[in-house]
């Protein structure tokens, strides 16, 4: 947030507005599947923020139901958050970069729909298939999470922790508010 139309330099970064809610209905898209992102996804082991492969495709009933506002010192090193009493917050306008995040607290999704030679079917979390009528066909097995388990790929899988996605946003927002000069690192 900013008291200036168009911030030019890092002292003119006044403030943090963060928005919270819950969400029941977002659709989440991976374009590239090497198996260890389905097990992720099946199993609900991506813990923290939305993995960078996992894109958010469409989102219904968000409920944003708490706000906070957070007064913030800049220097050229670092971004300190403050007290919110410290600022007048009237007189902020957002200056429209927005991280839009999802924690995913150990969620699993209701299905996973796969896509191969554009064939989508859908699954659930078991990997049993889910026929037309939306209901699980226990005969039909599409995918064997202990075989995927055994995925050496698994290993190399990124997920990020609630302040990884934080300070990758903030590093993100810094070079493209200003570019040339290095990035900043947050403190809270």
């Amino acid at each position: 947030m900013s008291d200036e139309p168009k911030v030019s330099q890092p002292a003119d970064i006044k403030g943090l507005r963060i928005e919270q809610g819950r969400a029941y209905g977002v659709a989440f898209y991976c374009k590239e599947n090497t198996g260890a992102e389905l097990y992720c996804l099946m199993t609900g082991a991506c813990e923290g923020a939305t993995p960078n492969w996992l894109v958010t495709s469409d989102m219904d009933d968000l409920n944003i139901n708490h706000a906070e506002q957070h007064g913030l010192a800049v220097s050229s090193t670092q971004l300190t958050l403050c007290h919110p009493d410290d600022l007048d917050f009237d007189y902020l306008e957002p200056i429209g970069l927005v991280l839009d995040d999802y924690r995913l607290e150990d969620e699993s999704p209701d299905y996973i729909v796969l896509d191969a030679n554009g064939e989508r079917i859908k699954v659930n979390c078991e990997g049993y298939l889910i026929n037309e009528d939306d209901e699980v066909d226990d005969s039909n097995r599409i995918v064997d999470l202990d075989l995927l388990a055994q995925d050496e790929s698994l290993a190399e899988l990124e997920t990020l922790s609630d302040r990884e996605a934080q300070d990758a946003w903030i590093k993100m927002v810094w070079i493209k508010l200003f570019p040339g000069q290095e990035p900043v690192t947050f403190s809270r």
